[in-house]
C-alpha cells in the first residue's frame, strides 16, 4: 500500500502514465469521478494532483472540456543517475545540446566547496542550451576545476576571462529507431 499523501500517489500513477505514453499528448484524459474509481481516492484528492501536476506544466485543463496532455512535454523523472539527452532520446526525441558561452571564473565558497577547491581559484563554466525536437528546453550551467580539461585554458580565454562560441560547438543525437 502507498504509504504518502493519496494525491501525491494519484499524481504519481498520472505522471507515469503520461511518461510510458499511456495519455499521449494533446490526449483527453478520463474524467475526476472515473479516475477516482480507478485509484480509490475521491474526486477532490484527484483535482489536487491534476492542479499538482497542470503548474508542473504536464496538464492543461479546459473549463467545461476536460484536462488534457500538454503537447511538447516530456515527462521527465529525476533520479542521481539522470541524463537528459538519453531520457529524450529513450523517448524517440530529438535532442540537442548547444554551447552558448565559456567563462573562467573564480570559484567562490559554495563552488568551491562542491569542487574541493579553495575560493577564488579558476573554474571552467560552461553554459549549454538544450533543446528537444528543435524547442528550447533547457539552459545548464556546469563548473569544471581547472585541471580537468587543460586544453579549454588557452590565451584565446585567458585575457578576456570569457568567450562566446558559434554554433560548430553543437552535439546532436537522433531519434531512435526502436
Amino acid at each position: 500500500m502507498y504509504q504518502g499523501k493519496r494525491w501525491e500517489f494519484v499524481r504519481s500513477n498520472i505522471e507515469e502514465a503520461i511518461a510510458s505514453s499511456r495519455f499521449r499528448p494533446g490526449e483527453k484524459l478520463p474524467n475526476d469521478v472515473e479516475r477516482a474509481l480507478e485509484y480509490g481516492v475521491n474526486r477532490h484528492t484527484v483535482r489536487y494532483a491534476i492542479r499538482a501536476l497542470e503548474q508542473e506544466g504536464l496538464l492543461r485543463i479546459e473549463q467545461g472540456r476536460g484536462t488534457f496532455v500538454v503537447e511538447h512535454s516530456t515527462a521527465y523523472l529525476l533520479s542521481s543517475q539522470t541524463r537528459l539527452n538519453d531520457n529524450l532520446m529513450s523517448r524517440g526525441r530529438l535532442a540537442r545540446r548547444k554551447i552558448l558561452t565559456t567563462a573562467t571564473i573564480p570559484a567562490d565558497e559554495r563552488l568551491a566547496g562542491y569542487l574541493d577547491l579553495k575560493a577564488r581559484d579558476d573554474v571552467l563554466r560552461i553554459d549549454t542550451l538544450s533543446d528537444q525536437d528543435e524547442i528550447p528546453i533547457a539552459i545548464a550551467h556546469s563548473y569544471f576545476r581547472r585541471n580537468a580539461f587543460p586544453d579549454c585554458w588557452t590565451n584565446s580565454l585567458a585575457p578576456t576571462r570569457s568567450r562566446q562560441l558559434s554554433g560548430a560547438s553543437e552535439l546532436t543525437t537522433t531519434r531512435s529507431n526502436g
